[in-house]
């Protein structure tokens, strides 16, 4: 391809340039689109050439650049005529412009090329299989230097060992994945993108010489002035060897960074200094600004953590301390690997089974929750589950006061992105297996706060490590469920006992109205119900519902209690209450069964409907509490139990027909 453009010249007409950029055996791509009009974007396999056709030129030298906007300019020596060819043997990205004279003495200079990358490596294609030792992986025309892998291949890269020789260069693009079971062997430099994971299998070992470089990037957004950064906190921790503070102000000398002091319940700043080195295992924050004091906005920012080696093998946090007079025994630590880390497998020492991340959930700063089967909560629309992302910071807390508490990750731990449940990162998963699954939300305006309930075999009734502690959200809406005295915002509970109720605890901002949300609800058998008591009101619950109520500010402990029943398939047989229709007034085919007032339960059957011998009802809990027969097309049935819901029973010569309906007294 080529472009053309004309550059005004004073006293001696324009310049009229035409040129091409190439792509040369993939030595030479091009990373992203020049967003300026005019800037060439084209490949060729054939032209190898820049040219400027300038009518009344004089002279004429050729500018290489670190980025379009003159940044790191210089000239290239030797290159003064009206065409230039880019090297294809220099690793790097650059830009190129022709500075002209003209033949009356003014000057100009031509548009940016664009940006070039050239390398002297291969880059990974993944067409064929994982195995890196198989040529037709990798891009044939490159030669045997550095290495690139991206992403979206068909493969990502496993290697038994990989060695980065001295002077070389190893590239793991952004969204790439590469694996390492054996030894990785560093002499050169390890280069891994934002979003990007490098997993070392179990048994792997990282062996360097001290000299070799890791440069691990890590892409955040900065906001408000240089001097008062005023953006979202990003919780982060260091995945190389040797790091040090620098790396949290690489993007800006005014970037603010802490770190949290348990014992005087403070956060104390990490000054920019290469001197005061990051400890693998320990989390920090980082506000960021975004570089300049005239602009406000957002700025995309990019932090790179460098070292001489890579975090591997056993990575055991420092003392973890529980001596602080408030907020006793809550440490921020992190991820200390460029891939995932599963909290399920993470050794605890002295520690509690839950975590706890300070995130942003698309409004405000907020909390999300893992317990220690790796049940979450939901940030915004996504679904938190026990794979910890590259170097993120969260929270635990010490269990035994007093006691050494650490955590221990190890390569066992470690993975690529995983999917939970058929779900894709950033997409909800599901929760199957269990007999019941309720994520409810409570939502004012923009403002969400939500828990989890949910029954598991090796859970108990009784506190323990399934229980995850609510951590609460200074002026915004909270509810949980208590266990003992321990308020809780994921609960866990033995499905033994069939029929439990729960009461939810809300601690309100300001008086108002709230709406209660079922974000998603899973019941092999059986039925969910709210009772607002205030109102006297028993809503049913399924996936989707909304539940809208007036409330006074301060702590409502007993307006609102959570009730559920899971009903055993095995008895009775039939009917299978497992398909039991959800709506209180049947009246699809078949019988229509409702409620009436004074709790009186009405069975009509159409005139159709032949052979109904008898009818059986029974309570939520399965006891029965009418047997009856007819031999008419309707039958009325006085329930004197107190509200609730029942299961009305229809045996006929064809079949059996189940009906659920509500008692609202």
């Amino acid at each position: 391809g080529t472009f053309n453009y004309s550059i005004p010249l004073t006293g001696c007409g324009s310049v009229n340039a035409t040129g091409t950029i190439i792509i040369k055996g993939n030595n030479l791509s091009i990373t992203s689109q020049p967003s300026t009009t005019n800037q060439v974007y084209c490949l060729n396999a054939t032209a190898t050439t820049l040219s400027v056709n300038v009518t009344d030129g004089a002279t004429y030298q050729w500018i290489v650049m670190d980025a379009a906007n003159w940044s790191g300019s210089s000239n290239i020596a030797g290159a003064t005529s009206t065409t230039y060819t880019p090297p294809t043997n220099v690793a790097g990205t650059k830009y190129y412009r022709c500075y002209v004279w003209s033949c009356s003495g003014s000057n100009t200079s031509s548009q940016s090329s664009g940006a070039i990358t050239t390398t002297d490596g291969s880059v990974w294609t993944g067409t064929v299989s994982t195995d890196p030792s198989n040529a037709a992986n990798w891009n044939a025309t490159c030669g045997s230097g550095n290495k690139v892998v991206i992403a979206g291949t068909p493969f990502s890269p496993e290697y038994t060992n990989l060695t980065i020789a001295s002077g070389e260069t190893f590239d793991i693009q952004e969204g790439a994945k590469v694996t390492v079971n054996g030894i990785l062997s560093n002499s050169g430099t390890l280069n891994i993108k934002n979003n990007a994971t490098l997993v070392q299998g179990a048994s792997s070992t990282y062996v360097g010489t001290g000299t070799e470089t890791v440069n691990v990037q890590q892409k955040i957004t900065g906001g408000s002035s240089a001097s008062a950064p005023s953006g979202r906190f990003w919780y982060l921790g260091s995945p190389v060897v040797n790091a040090n503070a620098t790396a949290f102000y690489s993007t800006s000398s005014s970037n603010v960074v802490k770190e949290r002091d348990e014992p005087n319940n403070q956060w104390n700043v990490v000054t920019n200094s290469s001197s005061v080195a990051l400890t693998p295992g320990k989390g920090y924050y980082v506000r960021a600004s975004n570089g300049t004091t005239s602009s406000s906005n957002a700025t995309s920012l990019s932090l790179t953590f460098t070292g001489n080696g890579l975090n591997n093998g056993a990575v055991t946090t420092p003392n973890l301390t529980s001596t602080g007079a408030s907020f006793t025994g809550f440490n921020l630590v992190s991820n200390p690997y460029p891939s995932y880390t599963d909290w399920t497998t993470v050794t605890k020492t002295n520690v509690g089974g839950t975590m706890w991340y300070r995130t942003h959930d698309g409004t405000n700063m907020n909390f999300g929750t893992v317990n220690a089967s790796g049940v979450g909560t939901t940030v915004g629309s996504t679904v938190l589950t026990k794979y910890i992302p590259p170097m993120q910071s969260f929270w635990v807390r010490v269990s035994n006061y007093g006691q050494n508490a650490s955590l221990t990750f190890n390569n066992s731990d470690r993975s690529h992105f995983v999917s939970t449940g058929g779900s894709v990162a950033g997409l909800k998963s599901s929760n199957s297996g269990y007999d019941l699954f309720i994520r409810m939300n409570l939502l004012q305006g923009e403002k969400t706060d939500q828990i989890i309930v949910y029954t598991d075999d090796i859970a108990s009734n009784s506190l323990d490590v399934n229980d995850a502690e609510k951590m609460m959200q200074a002026d915004y809406p909270q509810f949980y469920t208590k266990v003992g005295n321990q308020k809780t915002v994921i609960n866990a509970l033995n499905p033994a006992k069939k029929q439990q109720s729960l009461p939810l605890i809300m601690e309100l901002p300001s008086t108002g109205v709230y709406t209660f949300v079922i974000d998603q609800l899973e019941i092999e058998a059986g039925m969910v119900w709210l009772e607002d008591k205030q109102e006297e009101i028993i809503q049913t619950l399924e996936p989707g519902t909304v539940y809208e109520f007036f409330a006074n500010s301060g702590m409502n402990t007993d307006r609102f209690v959570l009730h559920f029943n899971i009903l055993d398939n095995s008895a009775p047989s039939a009917p299978n209450y497992g398909e039991v229709n959800s709506s209180a007034n049947f009246s699809g085919k078949g019988a229509n069964v409702h409620a009436e007032a004074a709790g009186v339960v009405v069975i009509k059957l159409p005139a159709s409907t032949e052979g109904v011998t008898d009818i059986q009802i029974k309570d939520a809990a399965g006891k029965v509490v009418y047997t009856g027969s007819t031999n008419t097309l309707e039958t009325s049935v006085q329930l004197a139990q107190a509200n609730g819901i029942y299961y009305v029973t229809l045996n006929s010569t064809s079949g059996v027909e189940v009906r659920k309906v509500f008692i609202q007294q």
